[in-house]
């Protein structure tokens, strides 16, 4: 069986497995109507002191506009509406560039946990050997590291052929999965404390600096 259910991590969760979260980062997102003029396909990046930024213009002719910060954040509660986030979103000249002048200030404006997550691979070998998770619902990424898609097919392709062992008669296949999965979360966790740790103008204030002070500790398997 395959847990494949993404950060809800269902079956998980239906076998009590512990999860370890960064419950702080959340992702304020809406996705703009794009400008008729709107030809910029750059994904553009930018860091700011309270968290980071992302806009990309999308096939249906949307623009994706995305701030990251944490979940404590005073300010989070004044970004509620599209016109206050692409307000907010206009201070940075990288960013503002790709929004344009009149901007679509009437799409919903949505959040979600964006914060690394790891599933107890000890427990999942103890109470379910039977049972493998893939994706997200093993290993979630901060988006920052923009290797979640990578890790949920790379992932699911290296189960099943870890299942298909298995069902060749080699029943150390699992394991081997296991030890795979916990390099990729070890090297996952090294490159996302240099990203972080990268953006040094911003090093005082408190979203760089949690993130760097718990660099490769927030999440980690036991």
């Amino acid at each position: 069986m395959v847990d494949a259910s993404g950060r809800g991590a269902a079956l998980a969760r239906q076998l009590g497995l512990a999860r370890q979260r960064d419950t702080r980062l959340v992702c304020l997102y809406a996705h703009l109507r794009a400008a008729p003029d709107d030809e910029d396909r750059c994904t553009r990046l930018c860091a700011e002191a309270g968290g980071w930024w992302y806009t990309v213009r999308v096939p249906s002719r949307h623009r994706v506009l995305a701030f990251h910060l944490d979940r404590d954040d005073p300010d989070l509660r004044h970004l509620g509406t599209a016109a206050q986030l692409v307000a907010r979103a206009r201070r940075q000249p990288l960013i503002a560039a790709a929004l344009g002048e009149g901007a679509d200030t009437a799409a919903p404006v949505r959040c979600c946990p964006a914060g690394s997550a790891a599933l107890d691979l000890d427990g999942l070998a103890q109470r379910a050997p039977g049972v493998f998770a893939i994706g997200d619902a093993l290993l979630a990424f901060d988006p920052l590291s923009s290797q979640g898609l990578f890790h949920a097919l790379a992932s699911a392709e290296s189960a099943a052929r870890a299942i298909e062992a298995q069902f060749a008669g080699a029943p150390q296949a699992r394991e081997a999965y296991v030890a795979e999965m916990r390099s990729v979360s070890a090297r996952y966790q090294a490159h996302l404390a240099a990203a972080y740790a990268s953006v040094r103008r911003y090093a005082d204030q408190p979203f760089w600096a949690r993130r760097v002070s718990r660099a490769g500790a927030s999440v980690a398997w036991r």
